[in-house]
């Protein structure tokens, strides 16, 4: 390992004067014993010329564009010095000069890639991205621009200058100098993020930078809702009759609450959006705007009087527009007249209905999560409280699997002494002769808990005894749960000398990040299962990691043989979607000019090009998700038979919100 230190001298060549009397910019590399000496391509009036401080003198538009670039060129030679270190082989300033001249032909800039990114989206604008949201990438890329300039004194950077404390950089920036909330820093370090996955997919960087840093989200702030004085408070307010447009705002938000309806949905309703049941009963039926969910919502007698009262044939939409800014204008001052404590804004309204029309009322909060077109029953937790949460579960809402039940029973023959953990959720569903067990068995969780994990341990290690001809040996891991354990290799081989057992790790910095990758997707694989099935095996998490049999190791192979096992065991409706789906996908991956592609190949951007293929050929949504759903099913397979180590579209955006019923079909 070399341990000399670089040294970079920037001079002018004063006998090579051109005919405007400028000299060339000269470069000197130093490392070790040996020099390599280069042109910057640049040059100056020797007039100009600092020699000590290897830069132009003055403030002129001259020197501050030649200053600039002379920053970029060190920190590019810089770039190449580090790029050449962590390869662990010898070289000499010759070879740091090549790499560096090489990558500065052919590098693609930060901004530039993210100007292609922006791009790339503004494409998509009116299929899958609304107009307003790329303003926010705009604003984003001016933000980016002036800290590039103000850290790096340049205009734009190579990723290979982009160090590890960038995005810390960033943040200090973002939210100490400008003042920005985390939650708006968090945009900016996504994009930051993004667009270097992207370069990284492409080529453009040997890694992929900040792949395992996580950026805080901020502080979690707790719903604001209005209690039942407030709420009667605003209800007895009376108004001048040219208060007309403060009534109408005071009106707007009373719908809100006793509907949950955003804002942005509550202007866009329109009759087409209500419906009548057997009952008599009027209902709202609309899809967000936010997240495309469709929302049912049984009106109150409040609600109702509300669309009676604005209903014009002047217009489509049941209530008369008010522009956003004025609406918040008008709810603070509803505020001040009505006397209540906490700050009105739009999402007030909705917090309303979410906890003292429903949930303080007994709805279930399933129920509450649907009618407000929520993603995600956590996000919905938020507005309930423990005792609420608990009192609204019944043991109608869930079912326990078999395999849960077969675990306790072999458990409790087993390992008598030992503990499983599992959520109150299946614990309210067993039969008595395992309720009968007691706490020997099974560790029951309260309702503020998810899921506990068990016993679960990683643990990377060499068996020095076993050596290749070449002298290396296996790094292995074993995964231990309730005091059961498993070895499984990690396809990794280092020399016994550059193992240390005290961190766990090598010495060679690229072979622990791959390590480390490997844990989480052990980890990842411990909770899936753990979500599925309520508890995990060692055996069971080997399986899920490693599959079992063969598989094709093509795609198009590997959807033709998956239609070929399902022709006998599916019904022919089932069958026919999903040989639809299979001419489907063999069409685009012809359309892309290929016959086929390995399923090592296949990355999320791949998903997402077929679901962008899918939006511009005109199918529904449920047809597209359709025929995303068999591509899914086809990685879960291929995961279980060990062709691949992980579904690559784990983390992949559907079209709609029941993409998670498919996806969980897949894995069957």
């Amino acid at each position: 390992m070399q341990t000399d230190k670089m040294k970079v001298l920037l001079y002018l060549k004063k006998s090579g004067l051109d005919k405007s009397g400028q000299a060339p910019i000269m470069g000197r590399i130093t490392y070790g014993r040996t020099i390599a000496q280069f042109s910057c391509k640049l040059s100056c009036d020797p007039k100009l010329w600092n020699a000590r401080e290897s830069r132009l003198n003055g403030k002129s538009r001259e020197a501050v564009a030649t200053n600039g670039k002379l920053e970029r060129l060190l920190l590019s030679v810089q770039s190449a010095y580090r790029v050449l270190c962590e390869r662990g082989v010898v070289f000499t300033a010759t070879d740091i000069k090549e790499q560096f001249q090489g990558s500065m032909q052919t590098q693609i800039t930060f901004l530039e890639r993210y100007d292609r990114m922006v791009k790339d989206m503004e494409q998509k604008v009116g299929i899958e991205i609304k107009a307003t949201t790329m303003s926010s990438y705009y604003t984003i890329r001016k933000h980016l621009q002036v800290f590039i300039g103000e850290k790096y004194h340049t205009t734009d950077i190579s990723f290979g200058q982009m160090e590890e404390d960038f995005l810390e950089c960033l943040q200090h920036y973002s939210v100490g100098k400008l003042g920005h909330s985390q939650g708006y820093y968090r945009k900016m370090a996504l994009a930051v993020k993004k667009v270097c996955r992207l370069a990284y997919r492409e080529g453009l960087t040997e890694r992929q930078l900040f792949a395992h840093i996580q950026i805080e989200r901020g502080e979690n702030k707790q719903p604001r809702a209005l209690d039942r004085a407030s709420l009667d408070k605003l209800q007895s307010l009376t108004f001048e009759p040219y208060e007309v447009d403060l009534e109408t705002a005071r009106n707007l938000f009373l719908f809100s609450c006793f509907t949950g309806v955003a804002y942005c949905d509550m202007v866009a309703l329109n009759q087409e959006h209500l419906f009548t049941d057997d009952e008599g009963a009027m209902w709202l039926k609309f899809r967000r705007q936010k997240n495309d969910t469709l929302c049912r919502v049984k009106l109150l007698s409040e609600a109702v009087r509300m669309i009676e009262r604005y209903q014009s044939e002047e217009r489509n939409t049941l209530f008369a527009p008010i522009a956003y800014s004025a609406y918040l204008v008008q709810l603070k001052a509803l505020q001040l007249r009505a006397g209540i404590s906490i700050p009105l804004s739009a999402h007030v309204g909705r917090h309303t209905f979410a906890t003292l029309i429903t949930l303080e009322r007994g709805v279930p909060i399933e129920t509450v999560s649907r009618m407000l077109g929520h993603s995600s029953i956590q996000t919905t937790e938020r507005y309930a409280t423990s005792p609420r949460r608990s009192s609204s579960m019944s043991s109608s809402d869930f079912s326990l699997s078999p395999k849960i039940y077969n675990s306790l029973c072999d458990h409790s023959r087993k390992c008598p002494q030992k503990h499983l953990s599992f959520s109150e959720k299946a614990i309210k569903l067993l039969p008595e002769s395992l309720r009968a067990l007691g706490d020997k068995v099974i560790t029951i969780h309260t309702a503020d808990e998810k899921i506990m994990r068990s016993t679960f341990k990683i643990l990377f290690y060499i068996n020095k005894n076993k050596t290749k001809a070449d002298g290396t040996t296996a790094i292995l891991c074993r995964i231990t749960i309730d005091g059961a354990n498993i070895v499984i290799t990690t396809g990794e081989s280092i020399k016994p000398h550059e193992w240390s057992v005290k961190r766990g790790e090598t010495t060679d910095k690229k072979t622990n990040r791959r390590l480390q990758t490997f844990r989480e997707e052990i980890e990842q694989g411990y909770s899936i299962l753990l979500y599925k099935y309520g508890a995990v095996s060692a055996e069971l998490l080997k399986n899920h990691l490693q599959g079992i049999g063969r598989t094709p190791t093509r795609l198009l192979a590997l959807s033709a043989d998956e239609l070929k096992a399902q022709r006998e065991s599916k019904s022919e409706g089932t069958y026919s979607n999903n040989r639809s789906s299979d001419r489907q996908l063999n069409s685009f991956v012809r359309s892309r000019g290929e016959e086929e592609i390995p399923l090592t190949a296949l990355t999320i951007g791949f998903f997402d090009d077929y679901r962008f293929h899918l939006k511009k050929e005109g199918y529904a949504p449920a047809t597209i998700n359709r025929h995303l759903c068999w591509l899914s099913r086809l990685m879960y397979r291929a995961v279980s038979q060990g062709t691949i180590r992980f579904n690559p579209f784990e983390r992949a955006m559907w079209q709609s919100s029941w993409h998670s019923r498919c996806r969980m079909r897949g894995r069957n």
